[in-house]
């Protein structure tokens, strides 16, 4: 073979390796996994809401979206522990620390049972001392409340378990898989609960179908889990003291963090329906509904970025960190910048499709949603690779402040404002949210970057041959 062709065949050998690198990586199976995994999530949120406005119009199903709002309240029951100790198993998976994993897995279960399991018996001991809901939101839900919301209390309890066994499976370097089997589970959700409301049932019936499919996917994900991941065992040295403290302080610290995104979420929600009615209910739940498909876009990458990137994080390889947050970045602003001009110019219309004219919304709330969506999505981008590095700490000193001042702003400003109101104040704790995060993330690439220096230091002093003429100088002077 002559020179050429041998430079030719090298040309093409990299040029097909890159190739399928592009095509094959585990970033891209990943962004392909979370694409179908966000599609099946937006389907139900798209078509539901829709489908429960068209059957029992605005105020019953404001109602209901409320009291589904507040049973997912449960799903922070863990006070963190979940999401902190998946981030901490795929930290020991990437060391090969096997033991270690599993003596972290027998100390996050017992925790995650047994907060789970208090404050599902403790919310419902309270529905069943307090029969008429104090929420005007939920007046239209009598006289089924009280069951409709233990329903709802033991559907958040099997969702919340079912995510801390697909987490393990992600924490197990199988964000893909865990990715698909999840979708699954939301498919059948989602059938279940189209077919119920199709079918004309009553919503305790639909409570009662959700609880009922979301038990059926908490036995399979609980399974699926002990098959799959080989250091999934019970570990009788892994049930410490000093070992279960260690996670309850992880996961307080990281417990701010659904906690925030829990107040943005759930607390406009509940305090139009406490201070307006159920009809301001449903317009802010179905417009922020219809532009989080494009927070959940941009997080199509961001999600599949992250994995990867608290491995890199944990064999301290800032070279790729620092290129995967140029590359969320970059699936940021290709993505939210159109969403917003596009909710702009057709976001009404289609919204009024949406909702069947059963709601009316004012072009300028529409737009505000989305811009509220897109900054919201930033940060999420952002948030999800300080957690892959653990770092999620740093953030506690702005986001407790920040939630204490949100209620009462949100609730001055809704009262005065109703949905506007409640709106501008998410924009506002969105923000405190995002410039933690900037300064979190930007924090942790100094500090790692710190970190290699003094590791290359200290690696060229111990490399370093001695000079006998550097030794007779020394001594000479000295």
């Amino acid at each position: 073979m002559t020179g050429a062709n041998a430079g030719e065949s090298g040309v093409l050998r990299r040029v097909s390796v890159k190739v399928r690198t592009a095509l094959l990586g585990r970033i891209p199976q990943g962004v392909v996994a979370n694409a179908f995994a966000q599609l099946v999530l937006i389907l139900p949120q798209v078509t539901i809401p829709s489908a429960l406005l068209f059957t029992l119009g605005a105020e019953r199903a404001g109602a209901w979206l409320l009291a589904l709002t507040l049973s997912n309240l449960l799903l922070l029951a863990d006070f963190g522990v979940t999401m902190s100790v998946s981030a901490k198993l795929l930290h020991l998976k990437a060391r090969h620390e096997v033991e270690e994993a599993k003596r972290q897995f027998t100390t996050s279960l017992v925790l995650v049972l047994g907060f789970g399991l208090g404050m599902a018996g403790l919310c419902s001991a309270l529905i069943l001392a307090l029969p008429t809901s104090p929420v005007a939101g939920l007046a239209s839900l009598e006289p089924d409340l009280v069951p409709l919301l233990l329903c709802l209390i033991g559907a958040s309890l099997a969702q919340l378990l079912t995510t801390y066994f697909t987490l393990l499976v992600r924490a197990d370097d199988r964000y893909a898989s865990a990715t698909y089997v999840g979708s699954l589970y939301g498919a059948a959700e989602f059938a279940v609960a189209l077919s119920l409301i199709l079918w004309g049932a009553s919503l305790l019936s639909l409570a009662a179908g959700l609880l009922a499919i979301r038990l059926v996917c908490l036995a399979a994900s609980a399974q699926y889990a002990r098959q799959t991941i080989g250091w999934m065992r019970w570990s009788d040295d892994g049930l410490t003291g000093a070992r279960l403290l260690d996670q309850i302080r992880s996961g307080a610290a990281f417990s701010v963090i659904p906690a925030a995104q829990a107040l943005l979420l759930s607390g406009p929600l509940i305090i139009l329906g406490a201070t307006a009615n159920a009809a301001s209910v449903a317009l802010f739940s179905t417009l922020r509904t219809l532009t989080r498909t494009g927070l959940q876009a941009q997080l199509v990458v961001s999600n599949a970025v992250m994995p990867e990137y608290g491995k890199a994080v944990a064999q301290h390889n800032m070279a790729k960190a620092v290129q995967l947050i140029r590359r969320s970045l970059i699936a940021w602003t290709v993505i939210g910048i159109p969403f917003i001009l596009a909710m702009s110019l057709i976001g009404l219309p289609v919204y009024e499709l949406w909702t069947h004219h059963t709601v009316e919304a004012p072009q300028t709330l529409v737009v505000i949603f989305a811009v509220q969506v897109t900054l919201g999505a930033l940060w999420n981008v952002l948030l999800n690779l300080i957690y892959a590095a653990g770092r999620h700490a740093m953030l506690v000193a702005y986001l407790v402040p920040g939630g204490i001042v949100f209620l009462p702003l949100c609730y001055g400003l809704s009262t005065q404002l109703g949905p506007f109101g409640a709106i501008l104040a998410v924009i506002a704790y969105d923000a405190l949210i995002l410039a933690a995060c900037i300064r979190a993330l930007r924090r942790h690439v100094a500090d790692e970057a710190r970190r290699a220096d003094d590791t290359s230091l200290a690696l060229r002093s111990s490399h370093r041959p001695e000079n006998p003429a550097d030794n007779r100088s020394c001594g000479a002077t000295a």
